[in-house]
């Protein structure tokens, strides 16, 4: 799946899927804010890795057109079966998650934390390859190309963290 260079976006169906996991997220999360119910732990973990599930899928093909110098121009998933595994995997992450096993330990603790890392790291990376200076111009993944863009965009995602931060603090004192 991720080692062609895949650089155009699932088709419309799956795209459609994508969205409603986007969607579950969002309604989670405003509807639990304007208290029409009250949320848990569990349904937010799984509209959580709904919708960075379906992050990914979209900006995989972004960060693969603008970093590679010759991206394929494949659909991500254009195999409806590679899709329905990757659904699959996911369903497995979430049941084996949920069902707390004390063998993992703290692991799905430091798992969330290194996710939310790596979500703002992979964004501010995907953005920043935008600009023409840094794009197009890797032949491989792992290139001195992307040393310069991951260190302005792990910058760039520890100045957003501490300001969401200061936020959250003053919102409180409010």
């Amino acid at each position: 799946m991720f080692r062609k260079r895949e650089s155009n976006l699932p088709p419309a169906y799956i795209l459609i899927i994508l969205a409603f996991f986007l969607l579950s997220f969002v309604i989670d999360g405003i509807a639990s804010n304007f208290g029409l119910y009250d949320t848990n732990n569990n349904l937010r973990f799984i509209t959580g890795v709904l919708c960075g599930s379906s992050i990914v899928i979209v900006l995989y093909p972004v960060f693969t057109f603008q970093y590679h110098k010759n991206p394929a121009p494949v659909k991500i998933f254009k195999n409806p079966f590679k899709f329905m595994a990757y659904i699959l995997v996911m369903a497995l992450f979430i049941l084996v998650t949920l069902a707390r096993f004390s063998f993992l330990g703290y692991f799905y603790f430091y798992l969330t934390a290194l996710s939310i890392l790596f979500t703002f790291y992979f964004i501010n990376l995907s953005v920043i390859l935008l600009i023409p200076c840094f794009s197009k111009k890797a032949i491989k993944l792992l290139s001195g190309y992307l040393v310069l863009p991951s260190i302005i965009a792990i910058v760039l995602s520890f100045i957003e963290l501490f300001a969401f931060y200061w936020s959250h603090k003053a919102l409180k004192l409010l």
